[in-house]
């Protein structure tokens, strides 16, 4: 028995009495029901916390293991805006809100954690992924020792909090070789040059500054990828003036692109040329009946070939 204000109560009384009160302090001062969750924390710990930089002119990754959840990295592509992503070996957490945050090391006492995005309803949690300005916020917080942290609900059970952190150490030298590689990369990759299309005005028997440009685009990928082998040129137009015009006037287009490959350095061998004209099964549109129309028809493809 416990005496309280003159009165004895059971053990059971007096810790039932200061659960309730602790329940009112926490509802009084405004805390949510979701600090009192378990939370779990995967973080790289000080021996384990390593960034690594993958480097090429193709692509350059700035990535960190996080043992026993996945990787978190920095991902640049040729031609393409740097993205931030946190991958998972499994679908541990839930999508229905995750919070991302900056927070101190344990060892600052002078910075306070900063909600940086709230996400809802994420259709794959098993990559989160970040566009280019919020990946530029995550390497400055991280560039002045805060730590970055994914926080959300454990897919596995919904009392569990689960706290993802990337450690900010090692991470300004790793950044260095990251910046040297996003320096190099291609002005553009596979997919954007793989299969390409000039447009014509009608009539035109030259290279726009705009067409030269994509040609070039082109041939620099080429010499950067050693599995690239050849190329395809088809020429084809749109069916107004008369067939053979056309055929002739593709023909013309067909070499100017292929003359234009070769005098940028393309062995004449790996390109295939061929003219089409206004041939009916190569009309993107058929019957033209607008300038549109005709402009999508009146065109060159050109097409990397790859082993």
């Amino acid at each position: 028995m416990i005496a309280y204000h003159g009165r004895n109560v059971s053990r059971r009384q007096w810790q039932f009495t200061v659960a309730v009160l602790a329940c009112a302090l926490i509802a009084g001062l405004g805390y949510s029901p979701i600090l009192m969750a378990e939370t779990h924390r995967y973080q790289a710990s000080l021996h384990e916390a390593d960034w690594q930089v993958s480097a090429s002119v193709f692509e350059c990754r700035l990535f960190q293991t996080i043992p026993g959840f996945g990787e978190a990295e920095f991902v640049h592509q040729a031609g393409e805006a740097l993205e931030f992503r946190i991958d998972s070996y499994a679908d541990v957490v839930d999508g229905g809100d995750l919070v991302l945050r900056s927070e101190p090391p344990p060892w600052n006492f002078k910075r306070q954690a900063v909600v940086l995005a709230e996400l809802e309803a994420v259709q794959n949690p098993a990559r989160v992924a970040f566009d280019t300005m919020m990946a530029r916020r995550l390497i400055s917080e991280m560039l002045v020792g805060m730590v970055p942290t994914l926080s959300g609900r454990s897919s596995f059970a919904h009392d569990q909090l689960i706290n993802v952190g990337l450690s900010p150490l090692r991470f300004k030298a790793a950044y260095n070789s990251y910046q040297h590689c996003a320096g190099d990369l291609l002005p553009v990759n596979y997919e954007q040059v793989g299969r390409s299309t000039l447009f014509w005005p009608s009539g035109s028997r030259q290279l726009t500054a705009e067409a030269r440009q994509l040609l070039d685009n082109i041939v620099l990928y080429s010499r950067a990828d050693e599995r690239v082998v050849g190329f395809e040129v088809d020429s084809f137009t749109d069916t107004a003036g008369e067939t053979r015009e056309n055929l002739l006037l593709s023909e013309e287009r067909a070499f100017l692109v292929t003359n234009y490959l070769i005098s940028q350095g393309v062995d004449p061998e790996t390109i295939a040329t061929r003219a089409h004209g206004e041939r009916e099964e190569f009309l993107v549109v058929n019957p033209e009946r607008t300038a549109a129309d005709r402009n999508r028809n009146r065109r060159v493809n050109i097409v990397m070939l790859r082993r």
